[in-house]
Parts: structure tokens; C-alpha cells; sequence
């Protein structure tokens, strides 16, 4: 903390100073000696122990072949992100490394798999794949864009992972796509800004913003044009043979677009109107074509080959395979996406994170839904918990039904004290009543301003393997970010491996700096304020994002 001292009096000089220099062209449990009361240690915490994400991830992973063989399971169990290409897999674990694991189908004796440690992706924080047969693309959440060539070589890459500079230098890459072939790539910046590499040029480098041009959302390419989408729903082109990559606004008669998708060399686009359509290339400037599915919710497709899944109502998916010799079929509402696009063709369509997985009943009544709710209220609990010296009661068939945590405490430590008040040390007792009343409601009970216990709620939530209770909690806390709760977020949401958490609250910070940093008149009063480790990172992420 000294150098950065050194660097500036206060913390909002060294703010001044970066965007000066950039915006230029660019615990053991309570003893008790109570007859009638155990002592329970707290959870482990989610670095000792696999989290519920990865616990979720696991099995989540099987369905696709590469991760079936037993050699991947020691990784399978940690797995926080995950990409699949036909006999390639990739997974991010939930301690920041990242293993490739291979097989090499031209073997016809069948071969083993290959497992390698990358050491260039390890502790970068891997947000997004981005894969096709011989190159990918690797997005991190600190906005950094890598690319790495021929990785497919037996047990271990040629090439090694390189970071991509030229245009994106000092910019924050939020989405890239790579074209079939990897000849064309881009990338939106977290500024609205595209950029491009590809057919002859290396360096990425920036496409032209027109200056009436909305903010760019998505972006879309095949091999010949580029798509751009904005967030007011039009959609701005390019093609490849023009070197500048001039785009060009793309008039049509149909209601806004809101998402664009491409397969091998299709691209494809579902307005806000619910119709899907095809583009047509063929002429000097491109057309919509409509596809005869009607009532499209979503869409989703692979960049490698000639398919779109389609979602109609009541969660219908219909896949269409375009082409000569095209078909077109359905699959039913229980069949997820990614399923779908295991069995059919062993390829991921995007990165692969944990999925929410309710304990217990799903979709079976809502009666006996309101009957376990209505439970919440009875008076006829048959295990007691203590809670900062105060009880609460509740039924163990429930908590066995609804929590893997509970069923297995329940099954062991628990089994032989069913006359015992069973004490929950170091936590809080609004938090654990909140997360008692989830597993009986599936419904959070605290008020969104209640920002430490919610946080509390969500530490306690991922000790206890209760993914979408963890879930819910992030999203509540990163939606209801304002300048109260802004630094304590930033500084505790390590604690309980909230990464999103933690960018969207450094984003906050950074983009209020002006009113946020008012009433701190030096480093100093910030460090009492976030610590050194919570500072030194908010240093560290300024310099690593306007380097």
C-alpha cells in the first residue's frame, strides 16, 4: 500500500490520474455443557470444499462424452465454467485453473484421455469460451481477450494462448464471436465500440462508429458480412470485402430485433414481435426472409454448423437443419439446450455454468406447495435449532426433502439427538430463519435494502449447497447496488466467490466516482474504509482496466 501512496495523496487523484492518462486517443462451534444441546462446527467454507455451483456442474457435465471417462472426475467436482467441442472439452474449476482435456479419435485403437493444466488461463477469471475446431477465443471478467490457435494437438497444445492487443489495448472486452473457420473475429468493448481481426490481419483493429448510431449490444458474423445489433433493436452491416469495414445501417419494414444468432452460414434474427428470420446475402444488400415458426420466445444456434433451435410456447424447442437436404423436428419441454445440443452434436453453444436445481418437489401442485408453506406456520416442529440463544423449529422430513445439506446432517451428525436443540454458531438468527423459510417457501423473506443480510444469506446459502437461494441473493444484491452499499459489497463479495458481485459493484464505484469519493479525503480513510486487500484489488482493476 505504500507505493500506491506514492502514487497519489488522495485515492481520487489516482482516480483523476488513470482517466487523465486514458481518455487520451484513447471456526469450531459454541461449547456447551447443556445435556440437551450438541454443538454444530459452521459449513465449510466454499474454498475448503467444493460450492453448490460445482456440486450442480458435475452432474450438469455428464452429458457430454469428453467429461463421461473417470480420469476428468477429480475435475468435474470442482468445475465452475465449462466449453465442449465434439472431443475437446475445457473447464474453468471453481480455484481459477483451467484443464483441457482431449482425445484423439484418429486413433483406432481408441485412445485415452488427455488432461493438461494451462497455465496462461489459470487466475484470469475466464467469463466465456468461445470455440470452434482448431481456435478459440477466451473472454475474462476483467474484460481481457485472448485467442489461441491449433490447441487440438494430441495431449497438449502447439500453439499457447496469447493475449489480443492492437484496438483493444486499454479496453474492456464484453462478448466476442469468431466466424465458421475462425477467418473473421470480433469483439464489443464495454465503451459500444466493435473491433475486428481476420483475413490477413492479425491486430485487432476498430470499426468506424457512425455517429447517430445507438449503442451496440450483440454482434454476429459469418464469412462474408458482419452484423452489429443496437439496443433500440436495428441492425447495423458490414461486409468483409470492404477494408475498412464501414457499417451500414440495415433498412427493414420489421418491428425491432432482439437477438441475433448465427449457424455455419446462416445468420439468423428474432424481433421483439416474436418472428424469426433468415438473412438473405445473396443480393448487393442483404434481406430478412421469415421462417414459418410463429410465437418464437428465444433462439439459439452454433456457429459451426447448419442448425437453429427455435423455442415456441410452453417451452416447445424446434430444431431446424438447414440446407438441401434440411429437416426440421421438435423436442419436448423437459429437454434443456444444452441437452439438445449434446445429443446432437457434441457441441456446447455457449460456455456451460452451474444450472438452478431446486431441491424437492418442482412443478408438482401447487397445493402441495401451499401445504409445505403452511407448515412454515405450524406448531408441530420435531428438530430445534438455536440461533444466537433463541429458537426455532422446524420439520425434518421437510428439510430432508428440500436440502442435501440437511438430509445429510440429518442422516449422520443429527440422527441420534433427535430430543437436542441443535446449536448454529456464528451466524444470525434473521439469516438462518431466511433460509429456513426458502426451503419451505422457495421464496426469499428479506427486504431488498437489507443488503448485510442478504449477503450473509447468500455466504450462508453456498455453505449450505443451496445454489438458487445463492443465486437469488447475488442477483438481488448486484440489481440494488447504490452508494450506501456500494464499498461494502466491493470489499466483502470475495468472501463468498461473488465475482459478479464484485465487477458490477467496482463498476458502480468507478462510474460514481465523482459523488462516491466526496467525503474521503485520502488514501488512507479509504483503507480504514475497504481494508488494504479490498483496496489493493480496486487499485489493481483500475490499472489492469485502463492499462
Amino acid at each position: 500500500m505504500g507505493k500506491v501512496r506514492l502514487i497519489c495523496v488522495t485515492f481520487s487523484q489516482l482516480f483523476r490520474q488513470i482517466y487523465r492518462t486514458h481518455d487520451e486517443p484513447l471456526d469450531v462451534g459454541i461449547v456447551t455443557t447443556r445435556s440437551n444441546m450438541i454443538s454444530l462446527p459452521p459449513p465449510s467454507s466454499p474454498a475448503a470444499s467444493p460450492s453448490a455451483s460445482s456440486l450442480a456442474m458435475e452432474t450438469q457435465l455428464k452429458i457430454w462424452n469428453i467429461f463421461c471417462d473417470s480420469t476428468a472426475e477429480p475435475i468435474l467436482r470442482k468445475a465452475r465454467l465449462a466449453h465442449v467441442h465434439e472431443n475437446v472439452g475445457i473447464i474453468v474449476t471453481i480455484d481459477d485453473d483451467v484443464f483441457l482435456l482431449s482425445r484423439d479419435t484418429s486413433d483406432s485403437e481408441g485412445s485415452s484421455l488427455n488432461v493438461i493444466k494451462v497455465p496462461e488461463l489459470c487466475g484470469v477469471r475466464v467469463k466465456e469460451f468461445i470455440m470452434e475446431t482448431k481456435y478459440m477465443c477466451i473472454v475474462t471478467k476483467a474484460g481481457d481477450l485472448y485467442s489461441w490457435s491449433r490447441y487440438r494437438i494430441g495431449g497438449g497444445p502447439k500453439d499457447r494462448p496469447r493475449l489480443k492487443l492492437g484496438s483493444l489495448h486499454r479496453r474492456r472486452v464484453s462478448m466476442a464471436v469468431v466466424s465458421p473457420g475462425a477467418k473473421i473475429g470480433l469483439a464489443l468493448t464495454d465503451d459500444g465500440q466493435v473491433h475486428q481481426w481476420g483475413c490477413g490481419k492479425k491486430d485487432p483493429f476498430l470499426i468506424e462508429k457512425d455517429p447517430q448510431r445507438e449503442r451496440i449490444t450483440s454482434l454476429a458474423c459469418i464469412d462474408l458480412i458482419c452484423l452489429a445489433l443496437t439496443k433500440t433493436g436495428e441492425i447495423y452491416y458490414w461486409k468483409i470485402e470492404n477494408p475498412l469495414g464501414k457499417p451500414e445501417k440495415m433498412e427493414s419494414d420489421l418491428t425491432p430485433f432482439k437477438k441475433i444468432t448465427t449457424s455455419k452460414s446462416v445468420i439468423i434474427g428474432l424481433t421483439v414481435q416474436k418472428t424469426a428470420h433468415l438473412l438473405d446475402i445473396s443480393a448487393d444488400t442483404p434481406v430478412w426472409s421469415p421462417v414459418l415458426i410463429f410465437g418464437v420466445g428465444d433462439i439459439a444456434s452454433h456457429f459451426t454448423e447448419e442448425f437453429c433451435l427455435f423455442e415456441v410456447a410452453d417451452k416447445i424447442r424446434l430444431g431446424k437443419m438447414f440446407g438441401t437436404n434440411g429437416w426440421m423436428c421438435s423436442f419436448p419441454s423437459s429437454t434443456g439446450v444444452d441437452e439438445i445440443f449434446a445429443k446432437t452434436f457434441q457441441k456446447s453453444h455457449r460456455s456451460i455454468k452451474p444450472r438452478i436445481e431446486m431441491v424437492g418437489p418442482r412443478e408438482s401442485g401447487h397445493s402441495l406447495c401451499e401445504d409445505i408453506a403452511r407448515l412454515w406456520d405450524a406448531n408441530d416442529a420435531d428438530v430445534i435449532f438455536s440461533v444466537e440463544c433463541k429458537d426455532i423449529g422446524a420439520h425434518r422430513v421437510i428439510l430432508k426433502c428440500r436440502s442435501t445439506h440437511f438430509a445429510k446432517m440429518l442422516e449422520n451428525e443429527w440422527k441420534e439427538k433427535k430430543e437436542s436443540r441443535i446449536v448454529i454458531p456464528d451466524t444470525k438468527y434473521c439469516v438462518f430463519e431466511a433460509l429456513l423459510y426458502f426451503i419451505y417457501h422457495a421464496k426469499l423473506n428479506l427486504p431488498s435494502d437489507q443488503y448485510e443480510n442478504i449477503f450473509d444469506l447468500m455466504k450462508l446459502a453456498d455453505c449450505y449447497c443451496e445454489l438458487s437461494l445463492r443465486q437469488e441473493c447475488e442477483a438481488i444484491l448486484i440489481q440494488n447496488i447504490n452508494a450506501e452499499n456500494a464499498f461494502f459489497l466491493f470489499q466483502n463479495a470475495s468472501q463468498a466467490s461473488a465475482d459478479e458481485l464484485e465487477d458490477q459493484a467496482f463498476k458502480f464505484i468507478v462510474d460514481n466516482r465523482s459523488t462516491l469519493l466526496d467525503n474521503i479525503s485520502s488514501s488512507a480513510d479509504l483503507e480504514n474504509m475497504l481494508g488494504a486487500q479490498a483496496l489493493s484489488k480496486m487499485v489493481m482493476g483500475l490499472l489492469r482496466r485502463y492499462r
